[in-house]
């Protein structure tokens, strides 16, 4: 989403060497004045825990940055699995950028978070 064109969608996948992807759309979406990035990924929200060892974890539908800072931290570390990298996360916190995590196996849900519907998913800003 493009705050100057609304309407128009750039897709971006990683492309700056020794960059996480996230980064890439972080600083895509920076350059083409985009004030909202879609993160889609394999899984439905981002959880107190891991849902995949963890029954009890708890979706969480809406997260500040700061929050997230907390559940998550600010380090970089090669092969973590988190939401969002941290390194972009701090960036796209700086830019006032909005990231909405997303299942990327559910385009019908993407179509109703981008028409501003309800979906699943998680809203960091």
């Amino acid at each position: 989403a493009n705050s100057s064109s609304p309407g128009e969608l750039y897709l971006s996948a990683g492309f700056l060497t020794g960059t996480t992807s996230d980064y890439d759309a972080v600083m895509f979406a920076k350059h083409y004045h985009a004030d909202t990035i879609f993160n889609l990924t394999n899984i439905d929200y981002v959880y107190t825990q891991d849902p995949r060892k963890y029954k009890n974890a708890k979706p969480i539908k809406k997260l500040s940055w700061k929050n997230y800072f907390v559940q998550f931290g600010t380090r970089f570390k090669p092969g973590m699995h988190i939401p969002f990298d941290p390194i972009a996360s701090k960036r796209a916190m700086k830019n006032g950028q909005k990231v909405f995590i997303l299942n990327g196996n559910d385009l019908q849900n993407l179509e109703r978070c981008i028409e501003g519907k309800s979906f699943k998913g998680t809203v960091l800003s």
